[in-house]
């Protein structure tokens, strides 16, 4: 999991969400977004009350990836974080298999 946290708007370099175009720097967000999803990364955006930051541009990171969007007090940041970080991560992107005995099936299941 990657927890990305702002107190503002990007304002320089790639990403840059000052006077740059809102499309370009969308399209560049979604894209980040989609990269992460394939890794199995889930991105969530912590920004701080009272700040502009466009989520509805970065918002998309958490939203593509399964992340969460929090907005904090910056005079409760010390209980709003524990908060934020106590839930665990036990795993993403899991794929298992089952095996049975052959004298054993499951219900509504298509013969192959």
């Amino acid at each position: 999991m990657l927890i990305m946290c702002t107190d503002g708007m990007s304002n320089i370099g790639l990403g840059s969400l000052e006077n740059g175009d809102n499309d370009q720097v969308s399209q560049f967000y979604e894209s980040l977004a989609y990269k992460a999803q394939e890794k199995g990364i889930i991105i969530s955006v912590i920004t701080m009350k009272g700040e502009g930051c466009k989520m509805e541009i970065l918002g998309k990171l958490a939203q593509i990836t399964n992340g969460n969007v929090e907005r904090i007090d910056p005079s409760d940041l010390t209980k709003d974080f524990g908060a934020i970080l106590k839930d665990e991560i036990v795993a993403t992107k899991v794929e298992f298999k089952i095996r049975l005995h052959k004298a054993l099936k499951f219900r509504n299941e298509i013969d192959q």
